[in-house]
């Protein structure tokens, strides 16, 4: 059925897009508005082999405009839905840029779902992709989307040199990984003593702050990180938590919205903004946000659960 061929995938798309077009029934020469339009209201009313089929005719241009972003659409929402199929096809759209920015990472998450959820070929299909992107993603994409579960409390503490900026910086990511903000925070905090204009550092200071409730000393810090590096999106995104927590909605949307100008790709920056969107009552775009960010990072909602945000 759905088979990965080809360094770039275009083989594995084209097949994928044939099993929607052809699994039920009509062919090609057959499909017009009509029956787009009937395939696309039963999309719109959450029908998720409809929504699959849907993002197959807007790929293939059949009965609908030819359009590869609405195509990645449509799949995205049937894949989040768990529909297997859809997951490995937007898992290889991701893996080429069609339809949505290239990411190694977000098609490796979106393959990892279907050989989890997938029948026997879709799960072949899926680990066939899988160990093609491993082997062409960088040493840091491979370390974000391979960790085991249970890899924070497996993480080995660094030492620390005393006087070494470096060194406490180190150890303060590895417990902010961990979890252990209190320790993280320290750490931070003296590489901010021995480094004052050390923007990265004030930042991840902000961010363990505002992860562990410190809200307005989170503040205080990212301010200070902007103030040296004033188009910083990581602490733009770091004081959009902050505000978000603190319940000031206009600041936190203001300051996610100014991180995705710089990184559009964010999936932090887009959930925080939806949720803040629709704590305002503004739900049509804040669950467009809230959409967007799950497509690119399918663990976004347990991430912000784990920093205090539902």
């Amino acid at each position: 059925m759905l088979r990965w061929v080809g360094h770039q995938g275009r083989c594995a798309i084209v097949l994928a897009l044939a099993f929607f077009v052809f699994r039920s029934g009509p062919c090609l020469a057959d499909a017009d508005t009509e029956m787009a339009q009937r395939y696309l209201r039963a999309a719109e009313r959450n029908d998720v082999t409809s929504q699959a089929y849907v993002g197959a005719l807007y790929s293939a241009g059949v009965g609908l405009n030819q359009s590869d972003r609405d195509a990645f659409g449509w799949f995205l929402r049937a894949a989040e839905q768990g529909h297997s199929q859809a997951q490995i096809i937007v898992a290889e759209l991701y893996s080429i840029g069609k339809g949505v920015s290239k990411s190694n990472t977000n098609a490796y998450r979106w393959a990892s779902q279907a050989a989890k959820t997938g029948d026997s070929s879709t799960r072949s299909s899926a680990k066939q992709l899988m160990d093609m992107l491993a082997s062409r993603m960088s040493t840091a994409e491979r370390t974000e989307v391979m960790k085991p579960p249970g890899f924070e409390s497996n993480l080995v503490t660094p030492p620390v040199k005393a006087g070494d900026a470096r060194s406490y910086y180190q150890r303060g990511r590895v417990l902010a990984q961990k979890g252990e903000y209190a320790l993280a925070i320290e750490d931070f905090s003296k590489v901010t003593q021995l480094l004052p204009n050390n923007a990265d550092a004030l930042n991840d200071l902000c961010w363990t702050r505002a992860v562990s409730g410190q809200l307005q000393a989170a503040i205080t810090a990212c301010n200070e990180s902007l103030r040296i590096r004033p188009n910083f999106a990581d602490a733009l995104d770091s004081r959009g938590l902050a505000y978000l927590k603190l319940g000031e909605l206009d600041r936190a949307i203001s300051d996610f919205s100014a991180a995705l100008q710089l990184k559009p790709e964010q999936a932090s920056s887009l959930y925080g903004r939806g949720i803040a969107r629709l704590r305002k009552g503004i739900a049509t775009s804040g669950n467009e946000d809230l959409k967007a960010a799950r497509g690119l990072n399918p663990n976004i909602v347990a991430e912000f659960s784990r920093y205090g945000v539902e």
